[in-house]
């Protein structure tokens, strides 16, 4: 339906018109007899075409078509004129009209000829409308493209415009760049290039450069892609020049090859995955921990790698990935190509497409056996320093540089009568009493200073209980040689301190009575009944002097005792800054050789009689420490013993003892290889003054072409040494594992 706005000043025309052009279904008429009347009309309605009149009473039909033009550009306009009015059709057209029309005395000749022209206005105003729909369309994609974008005219090769994100993109405003060649501004530095890429254009109408280097006005440098086509505009050939920045791109490509470098050459594993487990990628660090080549791999479902013995957690992970929740440090096992076993820590991360969507996982392994090896082997050490650091009757405790307390035993929290969580973390000075802090300021201070160890009796007073303190204060370094805490070890000697002052009392009252004897000569039968009597007290003082002696004596067994569990201790703590295992194992040898020694000490501390030691008793007791030591207890080795009611003294127990040290070292380390099981057993028998000592493992035994006698390891040497020293043999038998028959003599 075309609607046409009719406007004329003369009522009668205007009924006239409307009646011979209006058909129902194809055209309707609006007619307004003024000029404002029209222009408020095409205000509220919508008209495909004006025709008016050029004498309206209140605004001439020029007038009108300069309003309608400048609201309406695109709506056509048909000016009715009066025969002989050329000047106004020419003005009418010079501003824009679309057709005119002069009046003729037979109305149906003219409306038939209006009705003709309104349909060709009509279509002419579409084509306008068309046109300029397609002009803004374009102008809006060229003034908001992406890419840079430069229109130049083909026969001059000067830039005719340029859109706003390549003005942006080179810094240049468009009055810099509007009537200039390329090479002329400076963007493009190469004349040559741009002068052959014009006359490449004239000849093959297009031109593409892929990576083509730019310079903005503020010196920077672009990688841009450009192309370039030549097409015409009416009867006018452009050249189009489309400028795509690559720099990001370029980097990201670069940070690519990068980023597959460093997968591709990882140490660690790196691995692709689909979210059913199929492996996609396989990076050398893979193939070294798993064993598996990318050949042989890639394909297959992850779950290969998974122990048989062990249960699958890849569902459970993948499960995980799914929700988009990444699986951090996850430690576990894996089986390698060659059948073994490794620990792993896995990090598992989703892998996700443009719009989120979760697609794939990668996982980054890292092989941690040996780190898991090493804190088994730390785990273990500080266990058996723990036990016995626990199981020590001494006060044991360590002070850091912040003067607080780190750690304390079960002796010295009895000591401290506080619990654990009360005394570390507590200031020092706060637990001592506060007679004694200052000089154990002092002390520490120097030890901290010179790193040198010393030693220091007390007399301290916890609550009401006061006694003496034998302190041995050990500086214990860091990696880098500089003392970062000290251990204390105390001991309660107020028995041996008591002791001494009554010795000491016993003997000023003796030399009293001495002097007192040896100056009163001349009444020496007067008092000799006086003396007898105290010669008789004096005896009893000695009898009880010789007790006190034992009780001496048993002292000195206990602090030889401790002494060597000093020793021991330090070796332990020191052993763990050494990397060398050959040094190592020296360490822990010498370690298990002191202990034979310091149980000799503690059996005869805790013997009713301290000249004998009960053998049985203290080579039990050795032979268990050592399975222990070696962790194979539970392991399918038992030791089994015939020693009966043998009792030696210290000479000769302690050489039997280590000995027996060197002998079950020696079985628990080499005769029972990878985990096999077996026995060691061990007869003594004693004749006058000679042990017989029978000792066997069925093990893998000593090999033929073993010079044991003139071995090099110092286990065996030390055998033969301390069994010349007991004036004794020793023989080898090797047809059933290990068997060694030795004959000592006891020392008197």
């Amino acid at each position: 339906m075309i609607s046409v706005l009719c406007v004329d000043d003369d009522p009668a025309f205007l009924s006239l018109e409307k009646r011979c052009l209006e058909v129902p279904g194809v055209m309707t008429i609006t007619t307004v007899l003024s000029a404002q009347e029209a222009l408020e009309e095409m205000e509220t309605n919508r008209f495909d075409a004006v025709v008016s009149a050029y004498q309206i009473s209140d605004m001439n039909g020029i007038k009108l078509l300069k309003e309608v033009r400048a609201a309406y550009p695109g709506l056509p306009f048909i000016l009715n004129t009066k025969k002989g009015e050329e000047e106004i059709i020419i003005e009418a057209l010079n501003n824009g009209a679309d057709f005119y029309l002069q009046k003729t005395g037979e109305p149906k000749i003219q409306f038939a000829k209006l009705k003709d022209t309104i349909f060709k206005a009509v279509k002419r105003g579409e084509f306008w409308q068309e046109l300029h729909d397609s002009e803004t369309r374009y102008r809006r994609l060229f003034e908001t493209a992406q890419d840079g974008i430069l229109i130049l005219d083909v026969e001059s090769g000067v830039i005719t415009d340029a859109n706003p994100f390549l003005l942006d993109l080179i810094g240049y405003t468009c009055d810099e760049m509007l009537g200039k060649k390329l090479w002329e501004i400076g963007f493009i530095k190469d004349k040559a290039l741009a002068e052959q890429a014009a006359a490449d254009l004239k000849r093959t109408g297009y031109i593409r450069y892929e990576d083509l280097p730019l310079e903005t006005k503020d010196g920077r440098a672009l990688d841009v892609e450009f192309v370039s086509n030549v097409y015409d505009v009416g009867a006018k050939k452009v050249i189009q020049c489309n400028i795509r920045d690559i720099t990001d791109r370029k980097r990201a490509e670069e940070r690519q090859t990068r980023l597959a470098s460093i997968v591709e050459y990882s140490d660690e594993a790196i691995i692709g995955k689909t979210l059913d487990g199929i492996i996609t990628s396989w990076n050398t660090g893979a193939e070294r921990i798993y064993g598996y080549s990318a050949q042989e791999i890639i394909g297959k479902n992850i779950s290969l790698l998974i122990p048989s013995d062990h249960p699958d957690d890849t569902p459970t992970i993948l499960e995980q990935i799914r929700k988009g929740i990444p699986v951090i440090r996850y430690e576990t096992l894996r089986r390698k190509k060659d059948g073994g076993q490794i620990n792993v820590a896995l990090t598992v991360s989703p892998i996700k497409d443009a719009k989120n969507r979760v697609f794939g996982a990668s996982t980054f392994a890292y092989d941690i056996t040996e780190r898991k090896r090493m804190e088994e082997a730390i785990r273990e050490s500080e266990e058996r320093y723990h036990t016995l650091a626990e199981a020590s009757p001494d006060q044991i405790f360590i002070i850091g540089r912040d003067d607080t307390m780190k750690y304390a035993n079960t002796a010295a929290l009895k000591m401290f009568q506080l619990s654990y969580d009360q005394v570390i973390g507590t200031p020092r000075i706060d637990l001592f009493p506060p007679d004694i802090v200052d000089e154990q300021s002092n002390l520490l201070k120097k030890i901290f200073e010179t790193g040198e160890q010393i030693r220091a009796e007390e007399k301290i007073q916890f609550g009401t209980k006061e006694f003496w303190i034998d302190t041995d204060l050990v500086p214990l370094k860091d990696k880098e040689g500089i003392v970062s805490s000290i251990l204390g070890v105390a001991r309660d000697i107020t028995e041996r301190k008591v002791a001494e002052e009554t010795l000491k009392k016993f003997v000023a009252d003796l030399d009293r009575q001495v002097i007192e004897r040896t100056s009163d000569l001349s009444d020496v039968n007067l008092k000799l009944v006086t003396e007898i009597s105290v010669r008789l007290d004096a005896e009893k003082q000695l009898t009880k002097s010789v007790g006190e002696k034992e009780v001496l004596l048993r002292e000195v067994h206990h602090r030889v005792k401790n002494n060597l569990q000093i020793i021991i201790s330090l070796l332990n703590l020191q052993s763990r800054y050494i990397t060398d295992e050959t040094t190592l194992s020296a360490f822990r040898e010498s370690q298990n050789r002191i202990k034979a020694m310091a149980l000799v000490h503690e059996k005869l501390y805790q013997s009713s009689d301290i000249s004998k030691i009960d053998l049985e008793n203290y080579i039990k007791f050795l032979g268990n420490n050592l399975i222990s030591f070696f962790g194979v207890k539970g392991k399918g080795i038992t030791l089994r013993m015939d020693i009966r009611d043998i009792s030696i003294a210290i000479d000769t127990a302690i050489p039997i003892g280590l000995i027996m040290n060197e002998l079950i070292s020696n079985s628990l380390k080499y005769a029972f290889p990878d985990g096999r099981e077996g026995e060691i057993s061990l007869a003594i028998h004693r004749q006058n003054n000679t042990l017989t000592i029978v000792y066997k493992d069925n093990g893998i035994g000593i090999p033929q072409d073993f010079d044991w006698r003139n071995a090099k390891s110092l286990g065996l040497r030390l055998v033969i040494g301390l069994v010349e020293q007991l004036q004794g043999t020793i023989e080898l038998d090797r047809t059933v594992g290990t068997a060694f028959n030795i004959v000592v003599k006891e020392k008197e």
